[in-house]
């Protein structure tokens, strides 16, 4: 008996004459986990008759071939868009970053030594007694060379530290009286030759009341103009040097991009000239605003109350200013600031902190502290300058400083609340804080008098404070 009638037999030779060797092959399908053989022998037309007696399409197993390589088609496409979208942001960046610095090429030596000379003296001007005497902090100001009105100003508020001293404190935050740490006597001992205090007397008693000895100098390099401007310019820093006795002028180009080397040279001149005669050395810019009395009050071994504008300052960690943990005994190997974690090198050409990938290679830099102000105690000045004397120069000075330097001597970063980076409108805030950045002219002057005027009375968190406007801080960033 034949399988198939007559008339059909045309049809299934037409069907095998168009189909492949593959096609001829014996097909399998598994379903339900029961294999279901199907022949050549029982294909009938467009229908195949399984094994067990069921009938499908033939091409019902063609239509699954391709939804199957539709479906790799799609997936490998998707992979392909989602490789593109991280790659080529990268790739770009790669490539935006080639861009070299001005004055800072592609072949230009950055060794530091080629440019601070560190067996030779650089000084140019220099303050006639900074170092004849001892002093507690010696706070160095980098300015630019014609950044005249920005010295003076400083010189007429916090600089001037015969009235901005340690007595303000007490007076300035009298309506928070009991809510800070009072000065340690064991820190007053541990400093008493740099605060000019006997050991033996009652240190408690008059601890309150004097002035510690606190210094202000500026650090300049030379400018770029040799010309009549630039004669008239270094007339102008005569006369100023010999008026006030608080320049020092060394001999490098005082560029933006040369920040580097000025800060380098800050550590060079310390090290040189008074590295006996001081026991801490606060780096800053002419546009920040320094509280010294409560500079002065933290180094002793006190904490500064917290009012209700400074509040987004601190986080859960150093909230409590009335808990000893908060208190700074740190004498040796500080390093503290407004510290920034996990920043990336900017690639955007023409931005002030762009980064050129031959000067940086890594995705992220060490973290570091605002160049605006940062605090080191004196034995770390001769560590930092010899790691920058071997450590290839990148132009961001704080990065490469507070970062590079000080990651390669495994040297700590400290973070502070009060070391405050971003300018704040509020002028209670200033009361509450150690630095505040961006303030020039007239503001630096507004600032300082809102600070010594003590009839202004600034209120402090409410009881109930919100947990919300603490600071957080960044996972993994170890203050």
């Amino acid at each position: 008996m034949e399988l198939f009638p007559a008339q059909s037999r045309p049809l299934l030779a037409d069907y095998y004459s168009n189909t492949s060797n593959e096609d001829e092959d014996e097909y399998y399908r598994s379903e339900n986990d029961n294999s279901v053989t199907i022949t050549k022998g029982d294909i009938a037309g467009d229908d195949i008759v399984t094994s067990n007696g069921s009938r499908r399409n033939r091409h019902q197993f063609s239509n699954r071939r391709t939804k199957r390589y539709t479906r790799c088609v799609i997936i490998c496409g998707a992979l392909v868009v989602i490789l593109l979208l991280i790659y080529i942001p990268l790739f770009s960046n790669i490539q935006s970053r080639l861009v070299p610095i001005p004055g800072w090429g592609f072949n230009t030596s950055r060794t530091v030594s080629d440019y601070v000379f560190p067996d030779r003296d650089t000084t140019l001007i220099e303050p006639r007694s900074v170092c004849h005497s001892n002093f507690f902090v010696l706070i160095v100001v980098c300015s630019a060379v014609d950044n005249f009105s920005n010295r003076q100003m400083i010189r007429e508020t916090w600089g001037n530290v015969t009235e901005f001293n340690y007595p303000l404190f007490s007076k300035i935050h009298s309506n928070l009286a009991g809510q800070y740490l009072d000065i340690s006597e064991l820190n007053l001992r541990m400093y008493a030759d740099f605060l000019n205090i006997s050991k033996e007397s009652n240190l408690n008693e008059s601890s309150h009341h004097r002035n510690y000895p606190v210094r202000i100098v500026f650090l300049i390099g030379k400018s770029k103009n040799n010309d009549k401007t630039g004669n008239e310019t270094i007339a102008r820093l005569k006369l100023e040097s010999e008026q006030y006795d608080d320049l020092i002028q060394e001999d490098f180009l005082d560029t933006y991009h040369n920040l580097t080397i000025k800060s380098v040279m800050l550590l060079k001149w310390v090290q040189k000239r008074c590295l006996t005669r001081v026991r801490f050395v606060m780096k800053c810019d002419d546009d920040t605003f320094v509280h010294i009395p409560n500079l002065l009050h933290i180094l002793l071994g006190g904490t500064v109350p917290i009012y209700n504008s400074t509040l987004e300052y601190f986080d859960a960690e150093n909230v409590n200013v009335l808990a000893s943990k908060n208190r700074l005994t740190q004498d040796k190997d500080l390093l503290m600031g407004y510290m920034f974690c996990f920043v990336k090198p900017v690639a955007t050409v023409g931005n002030k902190w762009y980064s050129p990938l031959y000067m940086y290679s890594g995705d992220t830099y060490p973290n570091y502290l605002s160049g605006s102000s940062y605090l080191m105690s004196v034995d770390v000045i001769p560590k930092l300058f010899n790691a920058s004397l071997h450590t290839a120069l990148l132009h961001l000075e704080d990065v490469y400083i507070t970062g590079i330097c000080a990651e390669k001597i495994h040297l700590r970063r400290r973070q502070h609340p009060l070391f405050c980076f971003d300018h704040a409108h509020n002028k209670c805030t200033y009361r509450g804080i150690v630095t505040q950045h961006y303030l020039k002219g007239d503001v630096m002057r507004d600032v300082y008098s809102a600070t010594m005027n003590l009839t202004i009375e600034c209120a402090p968190p409410d009881k109930y404070f919100k947990v919300k406007r603490l600071k957080k801080r960044l996972k993994n960033c170890h203050y």
